[in-house]
């Protein structure tokens, strides 16, 4: 079969044989200008107080440091790698937020180079026209630039806690490179394995490479067939890519429990996850197209209607969409496979398992949505060398630059971004009870002031008062830790320990040790001593000081009858507070043999 000769370029129109070689810098050089404010960026009271400022064990690259990194759930997520890139910026530049900016910013750069590589092969594959350079340049450039810099992506670069998107969005491209050029050994197994340690989202990337596989590689259907000698070898050679990502989906899961962060069936049905599901894949679509009013928070209804207009809207287009890939694979053959991916690497953080209180979020489009960049750059290739295509390509490229860095400028601190998220919906808590802490005396009333007014009254004896304002700090924000953690206090006073477990439950993680304590005290109260074992274990992982977990950790051992363990943990706790009475009369009990 002759391939068509390459079209001729079209009367004023340059060819770009120049442009190829200039693209990766143009790339990185329209990247940062458009993410050019975050560098006036601070920290946001939006985890990253509990991720940076007020968490010490990621700061530097010691012994203790690495240790915390490869053992800790921080936070409910295990992303070792991500924690070692921090580390290292703690090393660098302290506690100054410019710097985190700007590693994160260089990260980004570096992963549109690698989309403009990986969309050049996959936009060459696709047309089956590699000798038309001028136009695969094109394309290329122009769906790296679209998702470089969307609005979308001003979540993941400019906001600090979020450098486990860029990190292992980065990774997962370079596998994703090194898959187009054949090299699918274990150098490249070794890289998907550290994408997954930056962050368990690209546990869907061996599907995705499938998907890749059918088309625009043409290993799989077609052709080539579904199960033959040649084809088995497709099918074995991602085993590796299955077996990492299976690990990591275990440990994820694992880390999710670790903070109690999945939303129960039975406050969240199988009907509503799928209304969520449906609804999140077409709001990134949406938003993909007209990129207006981002926000931080897109907070989940308290009761999901799945008859109302909204979510039935949203199914249907997820349908017509399906529908329409289907109907037209052979017409349109690129358009299945990338909704295929678009729902494969969405399907994760889309609804089905819930986690936290959003219905979207813009960082969870970083790595999904670069097929509808890809699409967009397949049709500037095809396009080209029109000058209406190019101009009109050049001109959404500006557009978008320009949204995004007003959007990366709201995240310059706590109260810009929850000034700007509360009128972006009124209606959420989140967004008010934020903009309130943010605002300090100034704010409107919020969650803190029922928490602080709590504090007062508990200071006064008035426990209460201290109760009446803990509830109310919780019914205006149902996630405030320290109210959960002080209202189960109260409680457990009380001999209200069933009441007081679920509020501790709520209040415990790795940053508040102090919390596992008093869930383990009153698991022990409630005769649960292995429970009790667990928790007082891991508030001493985090702070392995802590005298009274070490003598209460004893206590429950004494109970299980396991006396040597039990003695070496009220010896423990006198060695840290010689004057712990209740550590000091049990071990001389154990050791008079009572």
């Amino acid at each position: 079969m002759k391939r068509k000769k390459p079209p001729p370029s079209a009367p004023g129109i340059p060819p770009t044989a120049g442009l190829a070689k200039l693209a990766p810098y143009l790339v990185v050089v329209v990247t940062v200008l458009a993410f050019l404010p975050v560098l006036g960026n601070g920290f946001v009271g939006w985890d990253d107080d509990r991720n940076f400022i007020n968490n010490t064990h990621y700061r530097g690259l010691g012994p203790a440091q690495l240790r915390w990194m490869f053992t800790s759930f921080h936070m409910g997520h295990y992303i070792p790698l991500t924690w070692l890139t921090l580390g290292f910026d703690y090393v660098l530049w302290g506690m100054r937020p410019v710097g985190y900016h700007v590693t994160t910013v260089l990260l980004h750069a570096g992963a549109v180079v690698v989309f403009y590589q990986v969309a050049r092969r996959l936009l060459s594959e696709a047309t089956g026209r590699p000798e038309t350079q001028d136009a695969l340049v094109a394309g290329a450039l122009a769906a790296a630039l679209v998702f470089g810099v969307h609005p979308l992506r001003a979540e993941s670069v400019a906001w600090a806690t979020e450098r486990r998107d860029v990190l292992s969005g980065l990774l997962a491209l370079l596998v994703v490179r090194r898959y187009l050029r054949g090299q699918r050994g274990p150098a490249t197994w070794v890289l998907y394995a550290c994408a997954l340690l930056s962050k368990s989202m690209v546990a869907t990337l061996p599907v995705v490479l499938l998907v890749l596989d059918v088309y625009p590689l043409r290993r799989l259907g077609g052709d080539a067939g579904w199960w033959n000698d040649r084809v088995r070898l497709v099918y074995l050679e991602k085993l590796p890519f299955f077996a990492l990502a299976a690990a990591t989906s275990a440990v994820a899961m694992v880390a999710l429990a670790h903070i109690h962060g999945g939303v129960p069936l039975a406050i969240l049905g199988i009907g509503d996850r799928l209304a969520i599901t449906a609804y999140s894949l077409a709001f990134y679509l949406a938003k993909t197209l007209l990129p207006f009013g981002l926000s931080p928070i897109y907070q989940r209804p308290e009761h999901i209607d799945a008859a109302s207009p909204t979510f039935v809207a949203s199914y249907l287009l997820v349908v017509a969409l399906v529908a329409l890939g289907i109907a037209r694979r052979r017409r349109w053959p690129a358009l299945l496979p990338c909704l295929t991916v678009y729902l494969v690497v969405l399907l994760p953080v889309s609804g089905i398992v819930q986690n936290g209180p959003q219905i979207a979020a813009d960082r969870y489009t970083y790595l999904s949505c670069m097929p509808w960049a890809l699409l967009g750059g397949l049709a500037v290739t095809r396009l080209h060398p029109r000058r209406g295509a190019l101009v009109a390509a050049g001109a959404l490229v500006a557009v978008l630059a320009i949204l995004c860095a007003q959007q990366t400028a709201r995240w310059r601190d706590s109260l810009t971004l929850w000034m700007y998220a509360a009128s972006v919906q009124p209606d959420s808590w989140i967004a008010l009870n934020n903009r309130g802490l943010s605002a300090g005396p100034h704010g409107s009333p919020s969650a803190i002031a029922q928490y602080n007014l709590g504090l007062s009254s508990l200071r006064a004896g008035n426990r209460a008062g201290a109760e009446a304002a803990f509830r109310e700090a919780l019914r205006l924000n149902p996630v405030y830790t320290d109210a959960h953690n002080n209202l189960g206090n109260l409680l457990a006073s009380r001999g209200q320990f069933d009441e007081a477990e679920k509020h501790f439950r709520e209040a415990a993680d790795d940053s508040r040790p102090e919390a596992f304590v008093n869930l383990a005290n009153v698991l022990l109260q409630k005769g649960d001593f292995r429970g009790a074992l667990v928790n007082y274990k891991k508030a001493l992982k985090t702070d392995p000081q802590n005298a009274t977990a070490h003598a209460n950790l004893g206590h429950a051992l004494r109970m299980l009858g396991n006396i040597e363990a039990a003695v070496a943990e009220f010896q423990e706790a006198l060695k840290i507070d010689p004057g712990l009475e209740v550590a000091a009369r049990s071990l001389m009990e154990l050791q008079s043999g009572r």
